[in-house]
């Protein structure tokens, strides 16, 4: 294993060494869907290969082998172990054992390989910036790397003698060596030729690095080693005020997103075999966030503004706004973050059919408007029900949806490490979706991942938020209630915190479907919907011949039904209120303010109100009961 990766390995390693989580499963990395150019398609240059476990339990090494999965001595030069594409894809698809395909760069064919590693933040999704400035630059077919966190682009051309392979998490090679291909297509462009820009890419391999604020601090010299050396510096206890400062300022001067930054120190310090005074240990911990963020502005004090950011007069910000692009009109909006959440079987996965079918479609949802677009379900389990869900939804509308531009996935899928991957499929089946539905969110965290934990949550929401930013979607999170209670989503609050939209779905006793906004970020709560479930019988068959059945959503009203309008002003009110005080009591004097109501009339709506079970007053106090069911 090559310098650089051994101690990237060591910092994955340090960053939670009491349970480190995976960044990703060492498994299937080549999407048969994915669509690559013909400059390497039609060249026979295709092998298969397989993980190499180490026995020290370190990162696998990727090894070339037959389809078979023994060695493939002579790779390099002999083109008989060689295969065309479409044989590699075949054994791939025929052994599972296999772990993906590669192509063989040699020195007739033409093609140069770009490879730059460790761009993609695992946890955020964040993309180096230099990174992204490469990819645009050569501006030329560019996949996913196997780990999810690297990019790899091909060009046509030939590189100079004397010309370097390898700095940092740069790489280029034209021959003597193969490449992982995924299929997970970044950059849709063919193969074509950037001399200009593969130079400068060159160029940026032999530069050398810019002093940075650690090494005034420490006087060494940018690399690697130096890196490792802080790692050692701080788990000796060396200065600790000092070696975290240094240890923080090279980890950002090399490019890595502040949050990681941050879990990386800490995992170090979480290493230290000997803290020695643990006061002045807790008060450095807790520092590091701090220390973080002041390396980020004196590492790039002169760094260029960034694309569209100004400042405005004030009167600009009170003309005429862009008027709301609504998803479900007066419900959901598009680009947004949302999370629907209930105990379970109280009716979640229903309303999400309901909401992906009327979308997709284009039909009313439930006397609401739906733009129509795309709809993608991350389906974590109940395909089986899923389907019948969906039929059954078609049957009661009399809406075909077989064409309609709906898709489901085969399993769950780590949202949180494997967000490019979600969004590499979803792009090659339709340019744009409006809405994806991740059903549950607990299914889709990674292997042992706890939604009660900040770091496993706050890495789940960035990668949905990540899904939402790179397709301009709306995002919709299927959750359970808290354990203790009803009215909020179970698990860490960091994702109330992310959210946009958040509803609740409660299930009475014999009673309606209880549909209730808890969040909406720039607008008033919509009022609460009711819902029954209502049998649908299926054209297919059980075991015994019996028709199978699922069931449909159908309005049954509101829970503010027989109610008036200063009753339901007076609701509404409240429920913004509540929700602006974050836990803290409303006083009746505030509420009433808020509503104008005539003080006469404001003691007939405060009593009704009482009488329902809606409100509780407790001396100059009112809380929010749920509404009765």
């Amino acid at each position: 294993m090559s310098d650089d990766a051994e101690f990237y390995r060591e910092l994955d390693a340090l960053a939670s060494p009491a349970a480190p989580a995976p960044v990703r499963a060492f498994g299937r990395t080549y999407n048969p869907a994915g669509v690559l150019p013909e400059e390497l398609t039609t060249a026979d240059r295709w092998i298969v290969w397989k993980y190499l476990a180490k026995a020290n339990g370190g990162k696998p090494t990727k090894f070339p082998c037959t389809p078979e999965g023994g060695s493939l001595d002579g790779w390099q030069s002999d083109p008989s172990r060689w295969m065309s594409h479409e044989d590699a894809v075949a054994a791939y698809e025929r052994n599972p054992a296999l772990a993906g395909i590669g192509f063989v760069l040699t020195a007739d064919l033409g093609i140069v390989g770009v490879d730059m590693d460790h761009v993609i933040d695992s946890d955020t999704g964040e993309i180096a910036e230099w990174a992204q400035d490469h990819v645009r630059d050569l501006d030329s077919y560019t996949e996913v790397s196997p780990s999810g966190r690297g990019f790899r682009t091909f060009l046509l051309g030939t590189l100079p003698d004397g010309c370097p392979h390898k700095a940092g998490h740069r790489e280029i090679y034209d021959r003597g060596r193969w490449l992982t291909i995924t299929g997970n297509v970044w950059h849709d462009a063919p193969i074509v030729a950037r001399p200009a820009a593969v130079e400068r890419y060159i160029a940026a391999m032999r530069k050398p690095r810019d002093a940075s604020a650690a090494d005034v601090h420490t006087g060494a010299s940018s690399g690697i080693a130096s890196n490792a050396a802080m790692i050692r510096s701080v788990l000796a206890g060396d200065n600790l005020h000092d070696s975290t400062r240094d240890l923080a300022f090279r980890l950002v001067d090399d490019g890595l997103a502040p949050a990681k930054v941050v879990e990386i120190v800490r995992g170090v310090m979480d290493a230290m075999p000997d803290r020695g005074d643990a006061g002045r240990w807790r008060e450095r911990y807790a520092d590091i966030p701090r220390l973080v963020a002041g390396a980020v502005v004196k590492m790039a004090p002169s760094a260029a503004a960034p694309s569209g950011w100004r400042l405005d007069r004030v009167g600009t910000l009170l003309e005429q706004p862009a008027p709301t692009r609504w998803l479900v009109r007066g419900v959901l909006e598009q680009d947004s973050l949302a999370c629907l959440f209930g105990a379970s079987g109280s009716g979640k996965s229903f309303v999400a059919v309901d909401l992906a079918a009327s979308i997709a479609t284009g039909a009313l949802w439930h006397a609401h408007t739906a733009a129509q677009g795309a709809v993608v379900y991350l389906a974590g389990e109940g395909h089986h029900g899923l389907r019948k869900r969906f039929l059954a939804w078609s049957r009661e509308h009399a809406i075909d949806l077989a064409a309609a531009p709906l898709f489901v996935s085969s399993a769950a899928i780590d949202v949180s490490g494997s967000h490019t991957h979600v969004v590499a499929a979803i792009k090659q089946q339709c340019d744009r979706p409006a809405l994806v539905i991740i059903d549950t969110l607990h299914r889709h965290l990674p292997p042992g991942g706890d939604d009660s934990a900040t770091t496993d949550m706050g890495a789940l929401v960035a990668g949905a938020d990540a899904i939402r930013e790179a397709l301009g979607c709306a995002v919709l999170l299927v959750h359970h209630t808290g354990h203790a209670a009803s009215d909020r989503e179970r698990g860490s609050s960091v994702l109330r915190g992310a959210l946009d939209w958040s509803y609740s779905l409660q299930k009475g006793d014999a009673g309606p479907l209880i549909f209730q906004c808890r969040k909406a970020k720039d607008h008033e709560l919509p009022e609460p919907m009711q819902f029954a479930l209502h049998s649908v019988e299926l054209p297919w068959l059980d075991d015994e011949g019996e028709h199978e059945v699922s069931a449909v959503l159908r309005t049954t009203g509101t829970t503010e039904a027989g109610m008036g309008g200063n009753q339901l002003l007076a609701m509404t009110k409240l429920r913004r209120m509540a929700y602006e005080a974050k836990g803290e009591p409303v006083t009746v004097r505030d509420w009433r303010k808020a509503t104008n109501i005539d003080r006469w009339r404001w003691r007939e709506v405060v009593a009704s109100l009482v009488e329902r079970g809606q409100i509780f007053i407790e001396g100059d106090h009112v809380r929010l009961l749920e509404p009765a069911t």
